[in-house]
């Protein structure tokens, strides 16, 4: 076979390739537009009326004041949300404190009783 030939069928295949490539990337956009986007949402107004009632209740009669603040409020309703999709292991709610303690502990900056250890002949020793 002939340099040109083999010329020809790369040049088929790019071709190939790119039609295949712009119809999936047209199709996609498509199906975004007109299928997905004309699903319709739940009543969010009617559902966050529901929050906003429970949230407006709690500031007004609920007795330990001190434990009624907004970013425990919302804390706690962001974690009821995320708990509520029944994800347990995958999904979880961390709060910007929350996300310092995992970063702390992941590094290895953790709070404890003071020793130092490392790994001495695949043993875990205290050294300090």
């Amino acid at each position: 076979m002939t340099k040109k030939y083999w010329l020809l069928r790369l040049l088929w295949l790019i071709f190939a390739v790119i039609v295949l490539l712009g119809t999936g990337i047209v199709g996609g956009v498509l199906l975004e537009r007109n299928v997905l986007a004309a699903t319709p949402l739940p009543n969010t107004t009617a559902d966050f009326q529901l929050i906003d009632e429970a949230w407006q209740t709690v500031l007004r009669h609920y007795v330990d004041r001190t434990a009624v603040t907004d970013e425990r409020l919302t804390y706690g309703a962001i974690s009821g949300l995320i708990d509520g999709l029944g994800d347990t292991g995958h999904s979880r709610f961390l709060s910007p404190d929350m996300v310092q303690e995992q970063h702390d502990y992941t590094a290895g900056e953790f709070e404890g009783i003071g020793a130092y250890v490392e790994s001495q002949n695949g043993y875990t020793v205290i050294v300090a």
